[in-house]
């Protein structure tokens, strides 16, 4: 429910700060 939404927001945000430091 809510906890696996909010695991999965957090793996997004953690994958765009690695791209984000790529470029």
């Amino acid at each position: 429910g809510i906890n696996t939404l909010k695991k999965v927001i957090q793996g997004l945000h953690e994958v765009i700060k690695l791209v984000s430091n790529h470029e």
